[in-house]
């Protein structure tokens, strides 16, 4: 595999994640008057720690997702320097 712009690395094991399922749903919520939408991308895992990003986001807004499984996460910005190191 080679690395592309949006190939994830482990911080923690320094390696290649892989990918582990193709299309999961993601919801992001209703912030400051825009409405909740539901992206598809794709969850990779780390084959050291098993750490799980999803990546790889549409363009498209997904519609009609019913049932599925979809991830719903909350916006938690942090100032940039509360976000380095670890």
């Amino acid at each position: 595999m080679t690395l592309t712009r949006s190939t994830p690395i482990c911080v923690k094991c320094k390696v290649i994640m892989k990918c582990h399922k193709n299309a999961q749903f993601v919801q992001d919520p209703t912030v400051g008057g825009f409405p909740s939408t539901v992206w598809s991308g794709d969850v990779w895992k780390c084959p050291g720690c098993s750490c799980k990003v999803v990546t790889g986001f549409g363009s498209a807004i997904v519609n009609g997702v019913g049932s599925v499984d979809v991830l719903e996460f909350k916006w938690d910005l942090k100032s940039p320097n509360e976000n380095e190191g670890e």
